[in-house]
């Protein structure tokens, strides 16, 4: 175990000509130790982990700062496609005979859709925003939907009190054509890099 912790069970125990369940039991019971999933993480280049702190500063400001009586609005996208979300370890089938387990298709040529969210820190949920099928989410179509949908959404449920827009560093986001209309427009914060733990959408929505 000490040689090598990843190691499958299965492999050390044909290699000792033992069932199974004894390996399993003999590392539960015995030596006290559990099988975990490998972890993952986002491998941060030193620009980024600079990047993440200076903006999180800014974040730690803008809420001692602004607190009461703000309001904080937060944004991301997805893209919904037709293929039914499966894995091939965590989603079984008991039965007896194999040709029974339901069959889970692939589609070479599937059809998928972004949708834009924004939710508030009052609670308030933006109806769902669906791009076209086909369209190319770039800074011109961006910064259309901020005009007509997301702005005046975000107006209304404020209705004149101050806000933050956070948004992420999605390519469209940070062009200077979206940038230079915000600064105009909408005060804003963006969030850290690669940090979905800070986006509430990832855990309201």
């Amino acid at each position: 175990m000490k040689a090598n912790p990843g190691a499958p069970i299965s492999i050390l125990a044909r290699k000792r000509w033992v069932h199974l369940s004894t390996v399993s039991r003999v590392i539960k019971k015995d030596l006290g130790y559990k099988s975990y999933a490998l972890r993952i993480r986002h491998l941060l280049t030193d620009s980024q982990k600079a990047r993440r702190v200076a903006k999180g500063k800014k974040l730690l400001v803008s809420l001692k700062t602004k607190c009461t009586g703000h309001l904080r609005f937060f944004s991301d996208e997805k893209v919904f496609s037709e293929d039914r979300s499966s894995n091939r370890w965590n989603d079984r089938w008991i039965c007896r005979d194999p040709k029974d387990v339901p069959l889970v298709f692939r589609i070479q040529s599937l059809a998928s859709i972004m949708v834009l969210g924004v939710i508030c820190s009052n609670g308030s949920v933006m109806p769902p925003h669906f791009f076209g099928p086909k369209e190319k989410v770039n800074s011109e179509a961006y910064l259309n939907v901020l005009k007509t949908v997301v702005v005046p959404w975000m107006n209304s449920v404020a209705s004149g009190t101050p806000y933050t827009f956070q948004q992420d560093s999605a390519p469209a986001h940070k062009t200077k054509l979206v940038q230079s209309w915000l600064k105009k427009n909408v005060f804003q914060l963006h969030l850290a890099p690669n940090s979905p733990d800070l986006n509430p959408c990832f855990y309201y929505l």
